[in-house]
């Protein structure tokens, strides 16, 4: 138990000092602020797992149990053969052993993980394989990212001055596009205040009097 309080310990406050030291920069430009959230997410299910893990029952053989743990897993006579153990007093089914470690006989026992501090055996590995597929699967896409940057001869740095480079002139050719399209609507504006005459040119004569002719005044 002392391990696991240790571990944990270690863990937590690993991660309490990278969130203290790094979330006041996220959200940034390159990273947005759900990355705070799939962090925390990332390691509440490698804790949950690992706590599951650790305080799964590895299948403990028992006196009360020990009959059908016979039936499950009889004796071949060639490696396992009847036993008892000399530290519980009880029979030992095949494929069982005492675990020195724990103190208790467990079926199908493969080893005691220190790093965890738990015992691999029939019933724990399916929690055992998937916190290990999680964690191997961070690590792959950590590795890969990089393997990449090392194929193509780019730093992380470079990378984010590439996208920096590609965002800004986005935000040019957006600019151009509003200035073309304002530019566009004014035009428009302008042509339309104007008469046209049949030929689509312009128009300024009066349509009420032409040139020569006074208009005529009501003087009455």
């Amino acid at each position: 138990m002392a391990i696991l309080i240790i571990y944990l310990a270690i863990l937590g406050g690993t991660y309490y000092s990278i969130a203290k030291s790094s979330f006041s920069y996220i959200p940034s430009y390159y990273l947005s602020g759900v990355h705070r959230y799939t962090s925390l997410l990332a390691v509440g299910i490698g804790v949950l797992l690992f706590l599951l893990t650790s305080f799964s029952d590895p299948g403990t053989v028992k006196a009360e149990n020990v009959s059908q743990y016979f039936s499950a897993y009889p004796y071949n006579n060639v490696i396992y053969s009847e036993k008892e153990c000399s530290t519980c007093k009880i029979p030992k089914p095949a494929r069982s052993k005492h675990c020195s470690i724990c103190d208790r006989c467990v079926v199908c026992f493969d080893h005691h993980c220190g790093w965890m501090w738990l015992l691999a055996t029939y019933n724990t590995q399916i929690l055992l394989m998937v916190f290990l597929a999680i964690v191997s699967l961070l690590l792959a896409g950590f590795f890969s990212y990089h393997a990449k940057l090392c194929l193509t001869n780019t730093t992380t740095n470079e990378t984010f001055k590439w996208q920096e480079y590609i965002s800004w002139q986005g935000k040019i050719n957006e600019a151009k596009a509003s200035a073309a399209a304002l530019k566009a609507s004014i035009n428009g504006m302008s042509t339309e205040g104007k008469p046209q005459k049949a030929n689509g040119e312009p128009s300024f004569e009066n349509p009420q009097w032409k040139i020569g002719e006074a208009p005529v005044r009501d003087t009455m």
